[in-house]
C-alpha cells in the first residue's frame, strides 16, 4: 500500500530536541530545522512506500538503538564511511535528562543521549547530533543549524538510510524555505 503524504512544512512546531550553544549569535533556523526533522522522523517511523508529489519513494523504517554500545558502533561506522579526512572521534555517552539529546564539542567530543529512551535513540536524532559533530569539526566551531549543517545531515542520511530518505529530508528543508549546502 502506498502512503499519500502532502508535506506542508509551514504548520509544524519546533520539537523538544536541543544542542549546546557555545556562540552568542542567534541560531535563527533551529526551530524550522527541528520541525522538518520531526516530520521526516515520523515518516521514517513508518517506513515503506510513499507517493511524494508524484514520485514513488521507498523509505526505510528507522532503527531505534536502545543500548550505548549499539549507538557508539553505529556512529563509528558512519564516521568511517563519510568523515573523510576528519580524524576527530566522537564518544557517545548517557545523558541523565530525558527531554534532550545534544552534542558537546569540548572537552571531549561527545554525543549525549538519554540511553533507553526510545525517541532519543532513533536514527534521526543520532544523525542530527552526529551532523553537529562533523559540522563543528569542519566549520571552525559552528553549532548552528545553518545550510552547512543541513547539508551534512543530508549526506549522513544518504549514507545511513539511503538516497530516497536523503531526498525526502532535502525536499523538506527546501519546502520550509531552508537552503541546503551541497
Amino acid at each position: 500500500m502506498t502512503n499519500r503524504v502532502f508535506l506542508d512544512w509551514s504548520h509544524w512546531s519546533a520539537g523538544s530536541r536541543g544542542s549546546v550553544a557555545t556562540v552568542t549569535q542567534r541560531d535563527s533556523d533551529r526551530s524550522s530545522v527541528y520541525a522538518v526533522e520531526d516530520q521526516w522522523g515520523q515518516i521514517l517511523d513508518r517506513g515503506g512506500d510513499l507517493d511524494f508529489f508524484g514520485s514513488h519513494l521507498h523509505l526505510p523504517k528507522q532503527r531505534v538503538l536502545l543500548e550505548l554500545a549499539a549507538i557508539q558502533h553505529y556512529v563509528d561506522d558512519l564516521l568511517s564511511q563519510c568523515a573523510g579526512d576528519l580524524s576527530v572521534p566522537v564518544q557517545v555517552r548517557h545523558r541523565r535528562g530525558v527531554t534532550r539529546a545534544h552534542y558537546e564539542p569540548r572537552p571531549i567530543a561527545a554525543i549525549a543521549i538519554p540511553i533507553g529512551v526510545a525517541w532519543a535513540c532513533r536514527e534521526v536524532v543520532i544523525l542530527h547530533e552526529l551532523a553537529h559533530h562533523l559540522r563543528y569539526q569542519r566549520a571552525s566551531g559552528s553549532l548552528h543549524h545553518d545550510e552547512g549543517f543541513r547539508g551534512q545531515l543530508v549526506t549522513l542520511a544518504d549514507h545511513a538510510l539511503g538516497p530516497e530518505a536523503a531526498f525526502a529530508l532535502r525536499a523538506g528543508y527546501l519546502g520550509a524555505g531552508l537552503g541546503v549546502e551541497p
